[in-house]
């Protein structure tokens, strides 16, 4: 049952990852297609991860759509069936993120320590300031360095790392409970 759950997410990430790639955003690219084995971390917080980012990538492909009809309008060539294919394609891509709301799905993924609000959080936090960065100023990172596919995998990664992390010490704290009062 995951499993054909998992299939409209990989496809969603490989269009993703070709319209990227088409805008020579190789990192970005690599990043899409390595995107999808998140699912091999069982946590709650990699479910709303995806919920997330399906919802970033849908509003992304509106964004596309807009920028195509307006050169297309403004250079007088049809419009309406790029719009309507463009729509289905963000729709269908919002309707990723729906797919991993199910109890059946969530009972697969637990919130161990009831922290994946906050992992979520770091997740995107580490993910959004990398990647603004590396468009800033180029690659940041040492991977950046050696080939242009890998940064968007190695933000990928590290942003992953963080979430991790943060349920580690949640689920830390909640186990050794002298650990807080060590603390205060």
């Amino acid at each position: 049952m995951l499993a054909l759950r998992a299939i409209p997410l990989m496809l969603a990430a490989l269009v993703l990852g070709a319209h990227f790639l088409r805008a020579d955003q190789v990192g970005l690219t690599a990043a899409c297609i390595v995107f999808p084995a998140i699912l091999m971390i069982r946590s709650r917080w990699v479910l709303r991860t995806i919920r997330i980012m399906a919802l970033l990538a849908a509003a992304w492909w509106l964004l596309v759509t807009y920028t195509i009809f307006r050169v297309r309008l403004a250079t007088d060539q049809p419009w309406l069936r790029m719009v309507l294919i463009m729509l289905a394609v963000a729709a269908l891509t919002a309707l990723v993120g729906r797919l991993f709301r199910s109890p059946q799905v969530q009972a697969h993924y637990p919130d161990r320590a009831h922290a994946a609000g906050q992992s979520v959080a770091v997740f995107f936090l580490v993910w959004g300031t990398l990647n603004l960065g590396q468009f800033l100023a180029g690659p940041l990172l040492i991977l950046g360095r050696l080939s242009p596919w890998l940064p968007g995998i190695e933000v990928l990664l590290l942003a992953i790392l963080a979430a991790w992390w943060i349920e580690h010490q949640a689920l830390k704290r909640s186990l050794n409970p002298h650990i807080q009062e060590n603390e205060q």
